[in-house]
């Protein structure tokens, strides 16, 4: 209700104006027959609008509206007048009245007037609203941050807290839109009675409720609880995704921060539950860290990827994503993927930027809240690997490619000095990768193999009889005759000049 004060020094157009005026939601405040009398009610009654006139006996209206003006420059002030006078209008304007309406008044004209009155102490209503609330929502953001105040007055604008001994408990909540709130007005009705006081603002991309209440722990939580659990059971918030971390209760407001931290830290727990939008941060400090350990599938995966082995490689990953279970914590999570991420990059190096985002983003716990479910980061990481694999086995070309190519490459360069790095080098895959894969498809080491096709090589030179077994042992890769001499022994079961004589007989006998 708008409180109206009608100022004339005429009883009877004092009359008529209270005809005139359309008081649906507006209340008489009183009335004076001159501007003295007007300001004692002005200053014990809180008036809202003032309608007088300009000339009346011992205080005029022009007085008035300078007295009213210092007074409290907020109350909107109406003139009437029967004197078309510039002066008189002028000094209307200069202490801010909305209208200068000259008698005979129009019924029409001075409830515009008074309707233009109302607009204007509503619009600084909502604008000294806006102002305090950004004032809270920019106090509590420090305070979210761990800044406590030199001077507690600065917390004054918060209300009626006890700094110390009042307790705090802070839910962050994602996807959230705070007009759900309002979509049950007996449940908003119930948060505010519930608690002694609520802070609601939007913090970075989240929403913030931080709870104050007098009372304690469990029942304190058990309260935060069960009202987020009915404000997310709106179905409007359960088709946006919405999910809540609660933190824990503590005492004092410099300790809210503590509980920010824990509705932070809870708050992606939410994807380890079926159903569950809201997780609260005593229920995940039981969780122990869950190692998962991938190195006894590495080798195997790193083989069938290369192979292209679809069927072995969807085995190998459902095994290890089964043993993801909601008792692990996020940080066993991350350490399984970032495993994982290492597996793909020894497989094919090609990979490592787009493994390398993809890592970074998993370490964000925004990135985290983008999925539903675990399900869905276990089905990301599953596509991942099967992905790997179909490029490994389109870019190889077939099951045996990769190990043809490598065979290739040894049958033509054997006399350089080469070997298993710089062979693995050369492919783009990882050292033990290439040996395992190698040893799997061939049934001997690389090593073995390269050491194989020299030999054969050294074979045939050594029937050369113009070439010494110096140059030969050269020529197929060996710089020291000690060691030429040694690994043909070990190979062929005797010596370089032994294996020539021998074939020299054999000739000699045919």
């Amino acid at each position: 209700m708008y409180k109206l004060l009608i100022v004339d020094d005429d009883t009877l157009i004092r009359r008529g104006l209270k005809k005139m005026i359309d008081w649906d939601d507006v209340e008489f405040a009183g009335e004076a027959y001159n501007g003295e009398t007007a300001m004692e009610i002005v200053k014990t009654k809180d008036v809202d609008i003032v309608l007088t006139d300009i000339r009346m006996p011992e205080s005029n209206g022009i007085e008035l509206l300078e007295q009213i003006y210092k007074f409290n420059p907020n109350i909107e002030t109406i003139v009437i007048s029967a004197y078309d006078e510039f002066e008189y209008a002028k000094y209307a304007i200069k202490y801010g009245s909305i209208n200068y309406i000259l008698k005979p008044i129009s019924p029409k004209e001075l409830n515009n007037s008074i309707k233009k009155a109302k607009e204007n102490i509503d619009n600084r209503i909502k604008q000294k609203s806006q102002n305090r609330d950004n004032d809270v929502s920019n106090l509590l953001q420090k305070v979210l941050k761990g800044y406590i105040a030199d001077n507690s007055n600065e917390y004054a604008i918060l209300g009626q807290i006890d700094l110390k001994k009042d307790h705090f408990c802070v839910c962050v909540i994602n996807n959230f839109d705070e007009n759900y709130l309002h979509l049950q007005p007996e449940l908003h009705k119930e948060i505010l009675t519930k608690f002694k006081i609520i802070y609601t603002l939007r913090y970075g991309d989240k929403y913030v409720i931080i709870f104050c209440d007098i009372k304690n722990n469990d029942y304190m939580q058990f309260k935060i609880y069960d009202v987020i659990q009915k404000i997310l059971s709106h179905k409007k918030c359960k088709m946006s995704n919405c999910t809540c971390g609660i933190g824990k209760v503590f005492v004092g407001l410099k300790k809210v921060y503590m509980s920010y931290e824990n509705a932070l830290e809870a708050l992606p727990y939410t994807l380890f539950e079926d159903d569950g939008q809201v997780v609260r941060y005593s229920d995940i400090e039981k969780r122990k860290h869950l190692y998962i350990d991938t190195t006894k599938y590495e080798k195997e995966l790193q083989v069938y990827i290369a192979l292209g082995n679809k069927t072995e490689v969807e085995k190998i990953i459902n095994e290890i994503l089964s043993k993801i279970n909601n008792k692990m914590s996020i940080g066993s999570l991350r350490v399984l993927i970032t495993n994982l991420c290492s597996i793909l990059l020894k497989s094919n190096t090609d990979l490592s930027k787009d493994i390398n985002d993809f890592l970074q983003k998993i370490n964000s716990t925004d990135y985290l809240l983008a999925f539903n479910s675990i399900t869905s980061i276990k089905k990301i990481i599953y596509n991942i690997f099967l992905m790997t694999t179909e490029k490994c086995l389109e870019e190889n070309g077939g099951k045996d490619a990769l190990i043809s190519k490598v065979k290739d490459f040894i049958d033509q360069n054997y006399s350089q000095s080469i070997g298993l790095k710089k062979i693995a080098d050369l492919f783009h895959v990882n050292n033990s990768y290439l040996s395992d894969l190698f040893k799997k498809t061939t049934g001997e080491n690389i090593n073995a193999y390269i050491t194989c096709v020299r030999i054969q090589n050294a074979k045939k030179l050594l029937e050369n009889e113009e070439l010494n077994v110096s140059t030969v042992g050269e020529i197929v890769g060996y710089s020291n005759d000690v060691y030429f001499y040694k690994v043909f022994k070990r190979t062929i079961g005797m010596t370089p000049k032994e294996y020539r004589t021998y074939k020299k007989g054999l000739k000699n006998c045919r």
